[in-house]
């Protein structure tokens, strides 16, 4: 199953840059602007969820380290099994939002291209 998301993945990256090129500077240019707005949208407040929530669960077990906040992901071990899972789910919700920011983004990037000259 893993490897059939990954060949799908390969093949949605290959169409998408197609597509990159095949579009218009300017209509690449809005939709980049609006794919960031809706990851951002999505993904910051699930990020700063999945912070709060994992700080919840975890001070019950005890201090946090000073760094918990830059680096979130090595604590996740030591979540309980009651918790883990909706802790997780925000966790991964807010990463995809960061990934479909970072492709708008890109499409910003090469609409700027493309309309520079």
């Amino acid at each position: 199953m893993r490897e059939v998301l990954i060949v799908c993945g390969i093949l949605l990256g290959l169409v998408a840059t197609a597509a990159l090129f095949a579009i218009g500077g300017s209509r690449l240019f809005v939709a980049g602007c609006l794919v960031t707005a809706v990851g951002a949208a999505v993904g910051i407040p699930a990020g700063a969820y999945y912070h709060l929530l994992l700080y919840r669960v975890l001070r019950r077990q005890g201090p946090l380290p000073a760094s918990w906040i830059w680096r979130p992901l090595r604590l996740h071990e030591r979540l309980p099994e009651r918790g883990r899972r909706r802790v997780l789910f925000w966790c991964y919700l807010g990463a995809a939002g960061f990934l479909v920011i970072c492709v708008g983004l890109l499409m910003v990037g090469v609409a700027a291209r493309k309309l520079s000259g």
